[in-house]
């Protein structure tokens, strides 16, 4: 009995979502090809009348082309994906009224999101024209451009845009479809979050430099309420940590954390450069515990942390220099002084071959450099503990910040420092319990590195 109330709730549901399709596309003017008489129809109300096959044509007046529905007349999931890619590209030739995009509509996107959108369009049966957008290049002094990805131009004929018209895409305001099923507002999310509404961060400034601090924001467009809630209730239904906030009056929900972030990532396939390398750098932490002491000690920057990141997202073999190419829109040379900097670090191993092409492959031999700068800090730290032992005065140098006993500043050099040579020496006095902290610190990652190293050649 329960099987049966169960089988007519789910009956009911689905002619619900089929009587709302049909009711919005019988406003929009939208007719139907009949098999049986060989002729269009105008949609009604009612059900259309019995079909051999699995889908259906839905014409519009003055649309040159046709679009292929599933059968019977639902909302299919990659319609809802570019939905949500089209509303959160936020293009200004679909929000203002311009007249020379009336026949059509076009959106700019990632590079990555070519294959997906042919699929989709070649499933509804449309013709769509995907043009790359060149790399603008900055001239000297210039300004960073706000995107670093590749971009691709995507035009989609009149049928589609009058399609999402009717369903109640508005081209001057936005307004949020939230009369959608639950698979079909997960489909708008997913497409939502590969469009440039989704911005990830993968380190953070502070006093003692960059360290690691992953993060997802997530924005609100408009600050609509409708979207706010559906996009909390969807994090609160895959157990994602979040919290809103308020950044110059635009609402974001934020996500940090290494298992949040990975359970978004499991959640939604999301494609962007940025969300790939921050998902290839939460995994290798999670696999190798000394890469959490490289990051640390190395304080790589967001654009080499970026570029390593699509390393690790790529096989572990040798990969082309084109790679970034495709991806990145920033210039060869700075790509490449990034390149030669992760390779001396020992983070990656970057050669050319005889044909003059460049390859980059992963190293692990960074273990040994994360090793002989953990012994310099660690003798450092040192010689400051037996300099406050000795209870002599110390001098703290202004300019580089190191410190001195009272022997090293008034020998040979009167007073000076002997590292930058300034003369802005102040006398400071430190408890011997300042450097115990770190020294312990120091110690526990030296004992993780050193695990690490006899895995490795056991291997």
């Amino acid at each position: 009995m329960q099987a049966n109330e169960s089988e007519k709730l789910h009956v009911s549901s689905v002619n619900t979502e089929h009587i709302a399709i049909r009711r919005k596309l019988k406003l929009g003017g939208f007719n139907y090809y009949d098999e049986t008489q060989k002729k269009w129809r105008p949609i009604t109300n009612f059900a259309e009348p019995d079909c051999d096959k699995d889908s259906i044509l839905v014409h519009c007046n003055r649309a040159r082309q046709n679009l292929t529905l599933p059968y019977p007349l639902q909302l299919d999931l990659g319609v809802c994906y570019l939905w949500g890619l089209i509303s959160g590209a936020n293009d200004v030739s679909l929000i203002t009224g311009d007249s020379r995009y009336t026949r059509q509509c076009e959106i700019r996107v990632d590079a990555n999101q070519e294959p997906i959108i042919q699929s989709i369009a070649d499933r509804l049966g449309v013709s769509i024209q995907i043009t790359p957008l060149k790399r603008i290049r900055r001239r000297k002094g210039a300004k960073r451009p706000p995107s670093r990805y590749r971009k691709i131009l995507v035009k989609f004929p009149l049928i589609f845009k009058k399609f999402l018209l009717s369903l109640g895409y508005k081209t001057n305001l936005f307004s949020y479809p939230n009369w959608l099923s639950m698979d079909q507002k997960i489909s708008w999310f997913e497409g939502y979050l590969n469009s440039k509404k989704l911005w990830c961060r993968i380190t953070d400034f502070s006093e003692h430099g960059t360290k690691l601090f992953p993060r997802v924001h997530i924005y609100i467009i408009q600050n609509d309420p409708h979207l706010l809630r559906d996009i909390t209730s969807l994090l609160d239904h895959f157990s994602i940590e979040y919290s809103i906030r308020d950044w110059q009056g635009r609402l974001q929900v934020v996500i940090w954390g290494r298992s949040s972030i990975s359970e978004l990532m499991k959640s939604f396939t999301i494609r962007r450069p940025k969300a790939r390398a921050l998902t290839a750098i939460i995994q290798e932490l999670y696999i190798q515990p000394v890469f959490r002491v490289a990051l640390q000690k190395f304080k790589l920057n967001e654009f080499q942390m970026l570029l390593y990141g699509l390393i690790l997202d790529q096989p572990p073999q040798e990969n082309e220099y084109t790679l970034f190419e495709e991806i990145l829109t920033s210039s060869s040379n700075e790509v490449r002084q990034e390149l030669y900097t992760l390779d001396k670090l020992g983070l990656i191993t970057y050669y050319k071959k005889e044909n003059n092409k460049e390859f980059v492959v992963r190293n692990l031999q960074y273990f040994h450099h994360i090793q002989r700068i953990i012994r310099n800090e660690e003798v450092e730290l040192r010689r400051l503990l037996k300099l406050t032992n000795s209870n002599a005065l110390s001098f703290c140098c202004q300019g580089c910040k190191h410190i001195f006993g009272y022997t090293e500043v008034m020998g040979e050099n009167s007073f000076q420092c002997p590292h930058c040579s300034s003369y802005d020496l102040t006398p400071i006095s430190i408890s011997k319990f300042f450097y115990c902290g770190p020294l312990a610190s120091l110690s526990h990652q030296r004992n993780i590195i050193q695990n690490q190293v006899e895995v490795t050649q056991k291997c």
